[in-house]
């Protein structure tokens, strides 16, 4: 059994450095766990995120993240220094802040239980991987995507759709990226 999906992730945060080598049957337990997810025939419309855009929620000098997301996923813009920096942010704490200070994304609030955030940066990430052939920077955006993805599935709620099917593109890249690696050893 895959272990880092059956505790609620977002309130339980995982040291995965700490994780003991389980062997192969923890590659078998980690696809048999993003498999459960991917039988849904939902189609994706990457213009569907729109709709969890908010309005008037922008300060000076940051960042509101969901909308950052939303932005750059649709304008396929990567800004490389703010992506290299979500991901030490999330790495560290495990959590994801609603607003973050410009220009060395600190984090600008304490809220971080905005569900929405961290499907868009499992989207975010699972593009990112998809668009970009810096090998080292695909692996680390990897290690991320890894993580998230098990958080959302601590916490998933499959009666919304648009998570739904942004999970399941998420966790398709995810397993197709895995694959190229498995290919590699």
């Amino acid at each position: 059994m895959y272990k880092y999906t059956q505790k609620d992730l977002l309130k339980n945060p995982e040291k995965y450095q700490f994780s003991k080598f389980e062997g192969y049957q923890f590659f078998n337990d980690y696809v048999e766990n993003r498999q459960v997810f991917l039988t849904s025939n939902r189609s994706f419309n990457i213009q569907e995120i729109k709709e969890l855009y908010s309005e008037d929620i922008e300060f000076e000098d940051s960042i509101y993240l969901k909308n950052y997301l939303i932005s750059s996923i649709l304008d396929n813009k990567y800004d490389l220094n703010i992506t290299k920096k979500l991901i030490q942010r999330f790495e560290v704490s495990k959590k994801l802040y609603t607003h973050y200070s410009l220009p060395d994304i600190r984090k600008n609030s304490d809220l971080h239980h905005d569900i929405d955030s961290y499907y868009l940066f499992s989207l975010y990430l699972a593009i990112y991987i998809k668009n970009f052939n810096d090998k080292y920077l695909q692996v680390i955006v990897f290690n991320s995507l890894l993580k998230v993805n098990d958080l959302i599935i601590s916490i998933h709620d499959t009666s919304n759709k648009l998570h739904n099917k942004i999970l399941k593109y998420s966790l398709n890249t995810e397993l197709g990226f895995f694959n190229v690696l498995k290919g590699e050893l």
